[in-house]
């Protein structure tokens, strides 16, 4: 499947990729941003209209980028780890999806 993916680190960087028949293609390189509370709460928030997307963190917009390569899809959230052995507590609250 294809997808964009919005990124978002611990120490305070986010990139956004687009990923077409598994290879991953680099929209917004690893940004860095005082938005990013590491170790703490961190609220995310992707906006998408049409071929625009805008990016906030913690309520602070910090990016955006168009593309329109993709015209429909489905939202999902993903959680990684970089290393073998690290470890993270994940908790998803409050989700909100809106369509017009």
């Amino acid at each position: 499947r294809d997808y964009y993916l919005l990124l978002v680190s611990d120490n305070g960087l986010y990139e956004f990729v687009w990923v077409f028949e598994g290879s991953w293609t680099t929209l917004v390189d690893w940004t860095e941003t005082s938005a990013v509370r590491s170790g703490e709460v961190n609220r995310l928030e992707l906006v998408a209209q049409g071929a625009q997307f805008t990016f906030y963190i913690n309520g602070e917009y910090v990016g955006e980028y168009s593309d329109d390569r993709l015209t429909q899809g489905k939202p999902a959230l993903v959680v990684g780890l970089s290393e073998a052995g690290d470890t993270s507590v994940v908790e998803f609250d409050n989700f909100e999806l809106r369509a017009p």
